[in-house]
C-alpha cells in the first residue's frame, strides 16, 4: 500500500500533469491485435487494424512480432518513458539509442509471459534476439514506422477525440481540488480520504510506504487492458488508466 499524503502540498497542480502517451498506445493497440477476443469498444478497430496489415502486406511481419506483444506491452514502451515521447521520429530516436542488450531483454521478458503459456514454442524472434538484437531492433523500427503510417496514425485523430472528455475532467479535478476524490473513482485499488487528505494506493505486495510525492503523471488510455495501472520511480507516479467506455 502506497500513501500519499495530500494535505502536505498547497496545490496539486504544481506536481500532477496529465497527457496521452501516444506511443504508449500504439504498442497496446498491438497486444489488443494479439488478442483472440479484445473487449467490444475495440472489435471494430481491431478487424480494420487487421485488414488493412493484410492490404499493406505487413501480415509476415506482424506474426514476426507478435508473439512479443501476446501477452504483456513490453516495458521499453513503459508509460513513464512514453508519456514524454511525442514524435514518430522521437521515438525511433530513443530506439536506435537504446542499447541492444536492454532491448533484447526488454523482448525476451515479455517472451517469457508468452512461454508461460505455450511452453512447446520457440518463436524466430526469441532466436534472434539472442543472436542478433541490434538487427531485431532495426527490424522493428521498420515495422513500426509501417504501422504508425498504415494502421495507427490514421485512427489516432478519433481515438484522442475519445479521450478528450477524460484529459478535460482531469483539469477540472485539478482546478477545483478534487483529484483525490476522481482518482479513487477509477478503481478499488485506489481509496481516498477528504478528511485527512490521504490518498491510499493498493499494491500487489503488502508492504507498507509512505511517499512524498514530487511528480504525479495522469494517463488516460484507449488501449490499456488494465482498469488501472500505476508504476513509481523514487517520488514519482505514472498512473495509467483505461478509459474506454465513457467519462468516469
Amino acid at each position: 500500500m502506497i500513501t500519499i499524503e495530500l494535505s502536505l502540498l498547497d496545490d496539486l497542480r504544481q506536481i500532477a500533469t496529465f497527457s496521452i502517451a501516444v506511443f504508449y498506445e500504439m504498442a497496446a493497440s498491438m497486444h489488443i491485435l494479439t488478442q483472440t477476443s479484445p473487449q467490444q469498444d475495440l472489435l471494430k478497430w481491431a478487424d480494420q487494424a487487421q485488414h488493412q496489415l493484410e492490404r499493406a502486406k505487413m501480415e509476415r511481419e506482424w506474426h514476426y512480432f507478435a508473439p512479443v506483444f501476446a501477452e504483456t506491452v513490453p516495458v521499453l514502451f513503459a508509460p513513464s518513458v512514453m508519456w514524454r515521447v511525442e514524435e514518430l521520429d522521437h521515438l525511433i530516436e530513443y530506439l536506435l539509442h537504446l542499447p541492444a542488450d536492454e532491448f533484447a531483454q526488454s523482448f525476451l521478458l515479455a517472451l517469457r509471459h508468452e512461454n508461460r503459456k505455450h511452453k512447446e514454442l520457440t518463436y524466430r524472434i526469441e532466436m534472434d534476439l539472442k543472436r542478433d538484437p541490434e538487427l531485431v531492433k532495426h527490424r522493428l523500427i521498420l515495422f513500426l514506422s509501417s504501422y504508425w503510417q498504415l494502421v495507427f496514425e490514421p485512427a489516432w485523430k478519433d481515438i484522442t477525440a475519445c479521450l478528450q472528455p477524460h484529459l478535460e475532467r482531469l483539469e477540472e479535478s485539478l482546478n477545483n481540488h478534487s483529484l483525490g476524490s476522481y482518482l479513487s473513482s477509477l478503481s478499488a485499488n485506489i481509496t481516498y480520504d477528504p478528511a485527512s487528505k490521504r490518498l491510499s494506493i493498493r499494491k500487489q505486495d503488502k508492504k507498507q510506504e509512505r511517499l512524498e510525492l514530487r511528480s504525479l503523471v495522469l494517463l488516460p488510455s484507449w488501449f490499456s487492458t488494465e482498469t488501472f495501472d500505476f508504476s513509481k520511480q523514487q517520488k514519482s507516479i505514472h498512473v495509467v488508466y483505461n478509459a474506454v467506455g465513457g467519462t468516469s
